[in-house]
């Protein structure tokens, strides 16, 4: 295991088998027996969450960072972040950069000025990276139960909301496990729920109750995609928005903001045309219809006044 072959040393490895039904026991208990920085508790399934949230209690030291088993610690990583939380304790939480183990792609996070902005649209922290105070974590309430599959952004949401500091070490400390063949849509379904109530939450702090439409150019925004110009251009008239009530609420810093939205807006890739790939354009144009209708009749209103201009 690559967390026990770090530099730094004085540690203790708490593991917590989470009711497996292979041999993971017998392997952990071997391993226990070789090694004494390894604490081992087994018991029946109860899920991440409340597992996550048992480890945090169990935890005795201030500093607590992990990571998931099928993830490679880099040997310098506990050091690094040890040393960096030591040098700034105003930090409550720091991350790093990863490498993908299948592709060797480097997954880039925010720095530390850009996380709260970044926070806006998605994680700013990679989960199996971070290290973090356990006495603060545990004042906000740890992970939250009812925030399955995304437990991780709304702890970070959190942090942010009562005005506490995260940071990225940047460079990649971890070899993340991607699991190409795994077929991950169905969790992303049920991560995007949970991640929409975060979007709204932080959204109501700029004093804005999103409408479903508004929600759909958000998520464009959190990860852009090849799609026609009308919902790219609402995603544009969503980023100004948002920028005009910070404005107003002064949440974030102005600067920050605005460059997050224009980083977001070169992302945008070149819109889909009707001309070259007209099965494409209609069926994204189909979906926004239908999301419109059942949810933004002034969306879609607006779209038929436009339609009926260019017929006339």
């Amino acid at each position: 295991m690559s967390i026990l072959q770090q530099s730094y040393t004085n540690f203790v490895l708490l593991i917590i088998d989470d009711g497996s039904t292979d041999r993971t026991g017998e392997i952990l208990e071997e391993l226990a027996s070789r090694d004494g920085r390894i604490a081992l508790y087994r018991r029946e399934n109860r899920g991440l969450v409340a597992t996550l949230n048992e480890g945090l209690s169990l935890c005795r030291t201030e500093l607590v960072a992990r990571m998931d088993a099928d993830d490679i610690a880099l040997p310098d990583r506990l050091a690094m972040q040890k040393d960096f939380m030591d040098a700034h304790p105003g930090i409550v939480v720091c991350g790093s950069d990863m490498v993908a183990c299948e592709s060797g792609k480097m997954l880039v996070y925010p720095r530390q000025e850009r996380c709260p902005v970044a926070c806006l649209f998605g994680s700013p922290l990679a989960h199996p990276t971070v290290i973090f105070r356990k006495s603060i974590v545990e004042s906000l309430g740890g992970y939250g139960e009812e925030m399955l599959f995304a437990e991780d952004y709304d702890l970070w949401a959190r942090i942010i909301a009562n005005g506490l500091k995260m940071a990225n070490i940047p460079q990649p400390l971890l070899v993340y496990r991607e699991h190409p063949q795994v077929d991950r849509f169905a969790y992303r379904c049920r991560s995007m729920l949970t991640t929409q109530r975060i979007w709204v939450q932080q959204l109501q702090r700029l004093g804005i109750c999103p409408t479903p439409g508004e929600l759909d150019s958000h998520a464009y925004c959190a990860a852009p995609c090849k799609d026609i110009a009308w919902r790219q251009k609402r995603a544009h008239q969503w980023l100004e928005k948002l920028c005009a009530c910070n404005r107003r609420e002064r949440i974030y810093d102005q600067a920050m903001l605005e460059g997050q939205c224009a980083d977001i807006l070169r992302r945008f890739p070149q819109p889909v045309s009707f001309a070259k790939a007209p099965l494409f354009a209609f069926a994204r144009l189909a979906r926004l219809l239908i999301a419109s209708l059942f949810h933004d009749t002034t969306a879609l209103k607006t779209f038929l006044r436009k339609l009926r201009r260019v017929r006339k």
